[in-house]
């Protein structure tokens, strides 16, 4: 079983853009659905669906839903979608060697083939970072001799912002 399942399954996270493959930008060869497929080919005909509890169970992984809806937009009202404009203190790195790159959070008008840093927030407390040479969290490992130019950039910037965000908390947390 794939690590992730009991995790995927239980908040209904299902990840169809892994299903559409060799129809874009990416590796994959043949495709698996044509140019012109509907996200309804993909994932089927709106209804509710037997969830993955029986086999959860069945391995002592309890808690899953036995009943899923793949069109449920629950996580998109959890978290605002692409409305970030409530949040901040998020740096957002994108590695452009991983294949959900493509699906990674960017600014209006910005994305994979704009600059390494994109500022998304007004208040410039949200970036996206770009890794040229990165994959999926590649900043996030820790670092070595062999690491890119982008990882060790990427690294800097968080740093540099974990750190700002911490000496404004710290500021506020004084004046109160």
């Amino acid at each position: 079983r794939v690590l992730a399942d009991g995790v995927v399954c239980n908040d209904e996270l299902l990840l169809y853009n892994n299903a559409v493959q060799g129809a874009g930008r990416d590796m994959f060869w043949p495709p698996t659905y044509g140019r012109n497929a509907t996200v309804e080919d993909v994932v089927g005909p709106h209804r509710t669906q037997t969830g993955c509890a029986a086999s959860h169970n069945a391995e002592g992984l309890f808690g899953a839903p036995t009943v899923t809806d793949p069109w449920s937009d629950w996580i998109t009202q959890f978290y605002r979608g692409s409305n970030l404009s409530s949040v901040s203190n998020i740096v957002w790195s994108n590695g452009l060697l991983d294949p959900w790159s493509g699906a990674g959070v960017y600014p209006d008008g910005g994305g994979i083939d704009g600059p390494a840093v994109q500022n998304i927030s007004v208040d410039g407390s949200q970036v996206a970072l770009l890794l040229d040479m990165g994959g999926h969290h590649l900043d996030l490992f820790f670092p070595t001799d062999e690491d890119p130019p982008c990882a060790v950039q990427a690294r800097a910037i968080e740093e540099k912002m974990i750190e700002q965000w911490c000496l404004e908390n710290h500021a506020r947390a004084v004046l109160v």
